[in-house]
């Protein structure tokens, strides 16, 4: 892929997923999921990177497996964290109060 091409694509594609996310949100009144989006967003991300790149097979494993493997561990435990818990973290709370 092209180096103009994979970012644009990158960008488009987490812009769609970060989207959804919203909608999500607003549907169940709860913040907290986009920021589960996000943790599993990013580290996909990293990993479409590593493979679509071009560059040194190896330096691009150690990216998508350590970029990879962040954003699971993160992701993973703001779902328990922030989603499963119960209540809507405190942050969003007071942005929608204002």
């Amino acid at each position: 892929m092209s180096p103009i091409a994979l970012p644009l694509v990158g960008w488009a594609g987490m812009a769609g997923v970060m989207a959804g996310s919203y909608l999500v949100a607003r549907a169940r009144r709860d913040a907290g999921i986009v920021d589960v989006v996000w943790s599993f967003g990013v580290g996909a991300l990293a990993v479409f990177y590593a493979a679509a790149a071009d560059g040194n097979l190896v330096r691009r494993l150690l990216l998508g497996v350590l970029a990879g493997g962040w954003s699971v561990r993160l992701g993973v435990y703001l779902l328990r964290d922030r989603v499963f818990r119960g209540a809507e973290d405190g942050r969003y709370q007071m942005l929608r109060a204002g």
